[in-house]
């Protein structure tokens, strides 16, 4: 049994990428035994055995095997700020290739650097730091209890075919340009549909006929949209590993990305897009496709299931 600690600014059950990836890493290592923490400043108490703490202290506990840091934000950036008076073994995950100086001087510090995408790799290697490497594969999993709701008859959503787009609703997601370009996509019988659970920033766009907005939905809903989506569209314009990609294809839904992260190196089981125009043109002439369909969902379920990430961790320990 090992004791690790991760670092992350908000934890499970708040939704989110980050907040799903590190619960999903925690849980599966607390299955083998190990003794997991999670530091982080927006949380709600122990969770799903894994506990959940405010307390910096725990950094200069000399007891941790290992403490991994996800990505750069609030909570992430004392532990990266301090890197040298922490007395255990680091594991910085880059969630997105960053030059800060604070992270670059915690890149050379570190003991680990986790990479998720070929963009975070390449970084690693323009700063000579390829041997501290280490692949860290993202995960998903089947929310409690399985997903039985029937989502387009809660929402009521009668067209015959549905497209979807879930996350935040932040500026960088792009929301409202998919709205135009699925307005002049034209495309027949379909309804577009978008999911987020924060909107702060204001960028929600508004319901018509055919474009829905559903707020803060349970991750049980969003599986369940993904379930009966005939396709599965992230435009945003930047995004760490873009999660909901790995999520779409473990739900069977077909998918198509702008060219970054996760998505660039994935394109070979859904299609990318580099322009507005592009976005239009394949929402126009989009037609399924149950080979990538079928492709797409086995490589998520021999690669990116929670034991997966916990093997690639457990490699370190």
């Amino acid at each position: 049994m090992s004791n690790i600690l991760f670092v992350v600014h908000r934890y499970a059950p708040y939704p989110g990428g980050s907040e799903y990836n590190v619960q999903r890493m925690a849980e599966a290592l607390v299955e083998n035994d190990h003794n997991v923490w999670v530091l982080t400043d927006t949380h709600q108490g122990n969770y799903n055995g894994v506990g959940v703490t405010s307390d910096y202290n725990l950094l200069g506990h000399p007891d941790w095997d290992l403490i991994a840091v996800h990505g750069w934000a609030s909570t992430q950036s004392v532990a990266l700020r301090y890197i040298e008076q922490i007395p255990s073994k680091v594991l910085y995950m880059i969630i997105n290739p960053e030059t800060n100086p604070v992270i670059l001087n915690a890149m050379q510090r570190c003991a680990y650097i986790g990479w998720g995408t070929s963009f975070d790799l390449q970084h690693i290697k323009n700063h000579g730091l390829e041997s501290k490497a280490r692949r860290l594969r993202y995960a998903v999993n089947e929310p409690l209890g399985g997903t039985t709701i029937d989502f387009k008859k809660k929402y009521n959503i009668t067209t015959n075919k549905m497209f979807l787009s879930c996350g935040g609703f932040w500026s960088h997601k792009r929301m409202p340009e998919l709205v135009d370009a699925f307005n002049e996509a034209n495309v027949p019988d379909t309804t577009l549909v978008l999911t987020g659970y924060d909107n702060r920033e204001g960028w929600t766009p508004p319901q018509t006929e055919f474009v829905r907005s559903v707020f803060e939905p349970t991750q049980e809903e969003v599986y369940a949209a993904m379930k009966q989506a005939d396709l599965y569209i992230m435009n945003s314009q930047q995004e760490g590993y873009g999660l909901v990609i790995l999520e779409a294809m473990f739900n069977k839904s077909e998918w198509i990305a702008r060219d970054i992260a996760g998505a660039h190196d994935l394109q070979h089981l859904g299609q990318v897009y580099q322009s507005y125009d592009e976005l239009v043109n394949l929402l126009k002439n989009w037609t399924p496709n149950q080979n990538k369909i079928d492709a797409g969902y086995d490589y998520v379920i021999n690669n990116h299931l929670p034991q997966h990430i916990r093997h690639d961790i457990e490699v370190l320990l």
